[in-house]
């Protein structure tokens, strides 16, 4: 993947909708996406994934980072509150 994880995710988190957001490496190969990101968004939130890819874009000043959003309901967490990337890969 180009870009880091930090990256991607300061950038969605800029959103005003957005409250967290987790970048994995999408576990296929795959040349269409290198990163699918979970974003969890506030409450009544009513912006689209589709919405949030433009957002990004905006975002990199056009970079070409191929990402793909999904919209959850929280990121799973470990007791510290830790996000546990695994059981976001179970996602995929």
């Amino acid at each position: 993947m180009g870009m880091s994880y930090r990256i991607i995710e300061e950038a969605l988190l800029k959103h005003p909708d957005v409250v967290e957001v987790c970048a994995i490496a999408v576990p296929k190969p795959s040349k269409e996406r290198e990163a699918l990101v979970f974003v969890v968004l506030r409450e009544k939130a009513k912006v689209s994934e589709e919405e949030l890819v433009h957002f990004f874009r905006s975002q990199v000043n056009g970079l070409s980072e191929k990402i793909e959003v999904r919209i959850i309901e929280k990121l799973p967490k470990s007791s510290t509150g830790a996000v546990l990337r695994r059981e976001l890969v179970k996602l995929c």
